[in-house]
């Protein structure tokens, strides 16, 4: 088969380089091992969290019991049990300020599912998504696969990007696409930041929602390493703490919290990389969570067991990270 076979957007998708896929798959035909390849390839480019990879071994086979119902078909964007209990994860852990309902939550297959999908619903071919450098690359397949939209790099010149004067650069990015005639539509928040592993503070995440709002941009924000904070356990430590923005008490004067959107995801904060589960979320525009409902498709025997984790005492809360990963961290 030839690209003659193929459409223009399939065409247009296949031109996009993605490195940490092609690093990913040099490594996986050459993977290094202690015992068995010395010599081989360790990559550099994906972050697994193996931290507790044996205890989740041990303690997965006694949580579930594989039955027919996992043959069957499932809720496409999600159970409703899965999403109550995220919903109480999230309204436990991220402290929101409106309540998250499972009604707000998606279902879909790994964060970056999240973002393709939201990419989708919210930009037409040929649209803009902000980002800031340095940051995880695989956000510009993840925006522009199937959306038909693009992703502009925003160089901030020497700034900080935990500095509240970074905004400046954003600004004078979006300015200048505006001038090239490119629509903007959203921006990409990672906090904690992805590959800088800080959170910002929350003068930062105002100044960001504030710019949002200025320009009618969505504010997409990954959080997807919410509970993977540990900056607390060092006492001398100035970074800021994780600051969800679902928690803002002021969030609606800053912004319209219908252009505010959440993804969320266990690969990092659960070890459970290969299960490509990650959530949607917002409380308060119902159309971009039906437009993501249309378009998910999670597995089913990754909706169910992953009920059972978060029902499990051992998980929630030992696992996530306040008392038992402290101990572990200071070993």
């Amino acid at each position: 088969m030839t690209k003659a076979y193929l459409s223009k957007r399939a065409v247009a998708d296949l031109r996009q380089t993605n490195l940490l896929k092609e690093g990913l798959q040099e490594m996986q035909r050459n993977q290094y091992s202690r015992n068995d390849n010395a010599d081989g390839l360790i990559s550099l480019g994906v972050a697994e969290n193996k931290l507790m990879q044996e205890e989740l071994l041990q303690k997965l086979p006694s949580l579930f019991e594989l039955d027919y119902a996992h043959l069957q078909y499932g809720l496409p964007h999600g159970s409703v049990e899965l999403r109550t209990h995220v919903a109480k994860l999230l309204n436990k852990y991220f402290d929101p300020k409106t309540p998250v309902h499972p009604d707000h939550i998606t279902v879909t297959n790994g964060v970056s599912a999240a973002i393709n999908g939201l990419s989708y619903a919210i930009c037409d071919p040929g649209d803009a998504v902000l980002i800031t450098a340095p940051y995880y690359g695989t956000f510009d397949s993840d925006v522009t696969v199937r959306s038909g939209a693009r992703t502009i790099t925003v160089n901030l010149e020497g700034r900080s990007p935990f500095d509240v004067d970074h905004v400046e650069s954003l600004e004078s990015a979006y300015q200048k696409a505006v001038a090239d005639g490119i629509n903007v539509r959203a921006m990409i928040i990672c906090n904690p930041h992805n590959p800088l592993a800080r959170c910002y503070s929350r003068a930062v995440i105002e100044r960001l929602l504030r710019f949002a709002s200025k320009h009618n941009l969505h504010a997409i924000f990954d959080e997807v390493y919410a509970l993977s904070d540990f900056d607390h356990i060092i006492g001398d430590s100035k970074s800021d703490p994780f600051m969800s923005v679902l928690s803002l008490d002021n969030l609606a004067s800053l912004i319209d919290p219908a252009l505010v959107q959440v993804v969320y995801g266990i690969s990092k904060d659960f070890c459970l990389n290969g299960f490509r589960v990650g959530f949607h979320i917002s409380p308060w525009n119902p159309d971009v969570v039906n437009a993501m409902k249309a378009i998910a498709y999670v597995i089913k025997f990754c909706n169910d067991i992953l009920i059972h984790i978060l029902l499990s005492y051992f998980w929630v809360p030992r696992w996530v990270g306040k008392s038992w990963l402290d101990v572990e961290y200071e070993c």
